[in-house]
C-alpha cells in the first residue's frame, strides 16, 4: 500500500497545466514569462496567454500574447502610473515585446 493520498486539487491543477502546455502555439514563450514593452521599456508585464492571430508576408504565423502589465513603482521619480490605478491587460504581437529570459537577481546588500 502507498502512504500517498490522492489530492483532487493537485490533480486538477496538474491537468490544467498540461492542457495549457498543449494549447500554447508552437514556438510561443511559456506562460509566466516576464516581458517589457517595446514602446514603454520601463514597463514590465507577465505573459498569461498566447494565440496565433496573423501571418507575416512569408506565411509564417505571428504569435500574439495576452500580457498583464505591472504598476509602476510609486516610489520612483516618474510623474505617476502609466496606466492609471487599475492593472492593464493587453494583447501584444511577439515583435512588440522584449523577452526577459534571465530576470535580474536581487542586489546583495553589504553590511
Amino acid at each position: 500500500m502507498s502512504d500517498k493520498k490522492d489530492n483532487p486539487f493537485l490533480d486538477a491543477l496538474k491537468d490544467m497545466i498540461q492542457k495549457a502546455k498543449e494549447d500554447r502555439p508552437k514556438g510561443a514563450v511559456p506562460y509566466g514569462t516576464i516581458v517589457r514593452s517595446a514602446r514603454y521599456p520601463k514597463t514590465w508585464g507577465v505573459v498569461y496567454d498566447a494565440m496565433i492571430r496573423n501571418q507575416d508576408m512569408d506565411g509564417n504565423p505571428i504569435i500574439s500574447y495576452s500580457v498583464s502589465w505591472c504598476q509602476e513603482d510609486p516610489k520612483s521619480n516618474s510623474r505617476g502610473p502609466l496606466f492609471g490605478p487599475t492593472p492593464l491587460v493587453t494583447v501584444e504581437a511577439e515583435y512588440d515585446l522584449i523577452y526577459i529570459l534571465f530576470p535580474p537577481k536581487q542586489k546583495e546588500t553589504l553590511g
